[in-house]
């Protein structure tokens, strides 16, 4: 990502950022199995990122799965953590906010918003499952930033029932310690 994408992805998010508070942040679902008891670290830990928005009114609604392999040596499967979390965020009126805008705030602002949430469940359940307690390393931000999309001022279109888009996001990469 050039400095730029950056730069515009920032400001995309920071429109949003400028009208939105966090209600809250829910654990919808959880799935964890052991794999093999016997692999030994150190461990490697891949996380998917599966995220999704919806705009009700005024209420944003940003939901994302998450996939967490932990391999141990020789890449044997320690265990597989599922997951996904609801963020919700009031706006001050129900005025139909830009998409890009939207999935740029979804990812400068609510990965970091529920990562910690996401590293303190696998710490939990990693120690849970006889398995050192895992830390998730610090989350990178892994958008692209939209191109060529020229800033624009969000309009009085009035209200929209739903509106949802589910963009991609690599998977971050760290390591447990």
């Amino acid at each position: 990502m050039t400095t730029s994408e950056f730069d515009l992805a920032h400001q995309r998010a920071a429109r949003i950022g400028a009208l939105a508070e966090l209600d809250e942040v829910r654990l919808v679902a959880v799935n964890a199995e052991l794999g093999d008891p016997t692999a030994d670290g150190p461990y490697r830990i891949q996380v998917g990122i599966n995220p999704s928005v919806t705009q009700l009114e005024n209420r944003l609604l940003f939901e994302t799965t998450y996939r967490i392999e932990v391999r141990g040596v020789g890449e044997v499967m320690a265990t597989e953590l599922n997951c996904r979390y609801l963020a919700t965020y009031s706006l001050p009126t129900p005025e139909e906010q830009d998409m890009d805008d939207l999935v740029a705030f979804g990812g400068v602002t609510v990965f970091r918003t529920v990562h910690p949430y996401l590293r303190e469940l696998l710490h939990n359940l990693s120690s849970r499952l006889g398995l050192p307690s895992l830390t998730l390393g610090v989350f990178r931000v892994p958008i692209s930033a939209p191109q060529n999309i020229p800033a624009k001022r969000i309009s009085g279109k009035g209200p929209s029932p739903k509106k949802s888009a589910t963009p991609r996001q690599p998977a971050p990469r760290t390591r447990a310690r």
